[in-house]
């Protein structure tokens, strides 16, 4: 946004200037006028905090909902190569010509649903510490994970 600053300081400055303030988008003459003005003006110092908690509160929901769609999104994915291994396994039985092919088809989605999974690839991380008996790369590993899978 482009908003001019009035040097007045007996005006209060506008919603969309203490935007353009919180996000770091003024220059820094016009950011000096308004800490100069906040200074003085229990008015804007007050709204300026109001709008800087309001948008924290906000950023850090927004965080919160990204990161829980990613782990929906992730488990989806899991359920789809399950579902897949599971229908193709089934399909080797019912239709007997192409017992080989689905049987086959299976086994590879099953080993795709296996390494997938985020408990695959650290007992991976784990394994690999173990054969370079490395006690302190497994520490890190486990203590990342609160010591759990």
């Amino acid at each position: 946004m482009n908003n001019t600053l009035k040097t007045n300081l007996n005006e209060c400055i506008s919603e969309a200037l203490i935007n353009d303030y919180l996000e770091g988008t003024l220059p820094q003459n016009e950011k000096d006028l308004i800490e100069n003005h906040i200074a003085h003006c229990d008015k804007c110092l007050v709204k300026i905090i109001y709008c800087y908690e309001t948008y924290e509160e906000f950023k850090s929901k927004t965080e919160n909902k990204t990161m829980t769609i990613s782990k929906i999104k992730s488990g989806t994915k899991n359920i789809i190569w399950l579902l897949l291994t599971a229908g193709s396994f089934f399909l080797s039985f019912f239709i007997p010509k192409h017992f080989l092919q689905f049987l086959t088809l299976g086994i590879i989605f099953a080993f795709k649903w296996i390494f997938e999974s985020t408990n695959a690839k650290i007992l991976v991380m784990i394994y690999d510490a173990w054969k370079q008996n490395d006690r302190l790369k497994i520490d890190r590993i486990f203590s990342k994970k609160g010591g759990r899978f």
